[in-house]
């Protein structure tokens, strides 16, 4: 596992990123880097500061938040497309059911998700295993539901293209 401890990833802390679309171009190049952990640690003499350690704590907050508010954007991206194939394509009442079911199965758990990780980070901000499994598990749930959505949706919709294609 990689840890990076110096990151400067908090935006508007600091000298670390200026805003949240470079924090979120940071993480990326992290990931890419085999990055799993990473500490920010500011400079500022939080005693100097009063609500320093508040500040760095609601910037973190809303760092996850955007994380969390991507990855529910790309599901609805998603879902509007296959709502437009399903229309191009002229699915059946009984394909549009499955959809819709899939839409709000993945859609529900990752606001399950987001409940469950932010329910973890109110118990506990010190690394803890049992944290990272519930945090692990519940992201492992949504991408479980995608996987199996994505294998339903392109059996829905191949053999429409391919026939297409012909």
């Amino acid at each position: 596992m990689l840890v990076d401890v110096h990151s400067h990833i908090l935006p508007g802390i600091d000298d670390g990123s200026k805003n949240m679309e470079e924090t979120i171009k940071m993480l990326r190049m992290a990931q890419k880097e085999k990055i799993e952990v990473m500490i920010a640690t500011p400079h500022y003499n939080c005693e100097r500061r009063p609500g320093f350690n508040k500040k760095c704590y609601e910037v973190y907050e809303e760092v996850c938040h955007e994380l969390t508010e991507r990855n529910l954007k790309i599901h609805i991206v998603i879902m509007f497309l296959v709502i437009v194939f399903g229309i191009i394509f002229n699915i059946s009442k009984t394909e549009w059911f499955v959809c819709i079911l899939l839409f709000g199965g993945v859609i529900a758990l990752e606001i399950m998700n987001t409940a469950i990780e932010t329910t973890v980070d109110l118990i506990t901000m010190e690394k803890n295993p049992k944290a990272k499994l519930a945090k692990d598990a519940s992201a492992g749930a949504v991408l479980v539901m995608a996987i199996i959505s994505v294998i339903i949706g392109l059996m829905i919709f191949m053999p429409k293209i391919l026939e297409c294609l012909k």
